[in-house]
């Protein structure tokens, strides 16, 4: 395919809500409609680290000592980050025109027109001497949106010749959904995510994940808990709209709950808050495609294809690197 627009090889930097690491990733692209892929890594963050993350989650400044430590160290995990992914695969610095950086983000307001991101892009562009593309969720803000979900006009690239309209949904830490139709595209978070899951797990017996909605599907749901939930106000709230990691948190779960009933609680969440999304949708789409690591928990995509009335798919079915696909994002938006 030959494109009109400059071609550029781009690294994408993606470290999400689910606090589990940074994936990076390399595409070559236009921007627009030309897409490449290369190869990619993931580095995991150790626990200490992520505690240390989790324990910033929430400030409203980078002000502070303590923040400004966590950033220096979450900057220098990116660079590793880099050197590994070209390291590995025998590439070159001068072979990369160019770097998204999502950073992290700590805290999100959008109806106070404020998000934050921890990651020192100028540390980051100075120690690789490659131009770096930071701070795009604000700039989202300052443009009149919600700084979230950024996706999805991603999304319209790897999705323009599937059959419209089609729901791309990620479930992160936060769940969000794209609506793809022939002449539109609809965005915005849809509730909860993982995080709900991870972080009742890490409070109840200090596990960081339930791998593969094992411990979910051993539990049975508090409904009444399920059905409070939903009655938030986000849910009322027309598009766009968009959620902080902890505006649905474990703390809404009975703490008198087994492990295992209070993470079925958890993906009835989850799930039944995705349901609500179809009310916003302008037509219900042919098939719904399943991202986030939320589609490795067997828990949440049984409950997916129960409550949908569309075909329900895993995006790694269609040819899609799931793992990745924010990375390539932030890559292709830089």
């Amino acid at each position: 395919m030959v494109s009109k627009y400059k071609i550029f090889n781009s690294i994408g930097l993606m470290s999400g809500t689910s606090l589990d690491g940074i994936d990076a990733t390399i595409v070559k692209t236009d921007g627009v409609s030309f897409l490449e892929y290369g190869p990619a890594i993931t580095l995991e963050y150790n626990e200490k680290f992520r505690n240390s993350l989790q324990s910033i989650m929430g400030f409203n400044s980078k002000e502070s000592k303590k923040v400004l430590e966590i950033e220096r160290e979450l900057t220098n995990l990116h660079i590793e980050a880099v050197e590994m992914l070209l390291r590995c695969n025998r590439r070159k610095i001068e072979q990369i025109d160019i770097i998204g950086f999502h950073g992290q983000t700590i805290n999100h307001k959008p109806n106070e027109k404020f998000t934050l991101q921890i990651g020192d892009a100028n540390l980051l562009a100075n120690s690789l001497k490659i131009d770096v593309v930071s701070d795009m969720r604000i700039d989202d803000l300052n443009a009149g949106g919600q700084g979230a979900p950024l996706v999805p006009v991603y999304h319209h690239a790897c999705f323009k010749n599937y059959p419209y309209p089609i729901a791309i949904l990620n479930i992160g830490g936060v769940s969000n959904v794209t609506w793809i139709g022939l002449d539109k595209i609809i965005a915005f978070d849809t509730g909860p995510g993982n995080s709900i899951i991870d972080d009742w797990l890490q409070y109840k017996n200090g596990i960081k994940f339930d791998e593969g909605g094992k411990i979910a599907n051993r539990g049975k749901s508090y409904l009444p808990i399920v059905k409070k939930s939903l009655t938030d106000n986000f849910f009322k709230i027309f598009p766009p709209k968009s959620l902080d990691r902890n505006d649905f948190n474990y703390h809404l779960i009975p703490e008198g709950l087994s492990i295992e009933d209070g993470a079925a609680t958890a993906v009835d969440i989850i799930v039944n808050s995705i349901k609500l999304s179809k009310l916003y949708f302008p037509k219900p789409p042919l098939m719904w495609v399943v991202s986030g690591g939320g589609r490795k928990n067997n828990a949440i995509l049984s409950g997916l294809k129960e409550l949908l009335d569309s075909e329900v798919k895993v995006i790694d079915d269609l040819g899609f690197r799931g793992d990745y696909l924010e990375a390539e994002a932030f890559a292709y938006l830089a």
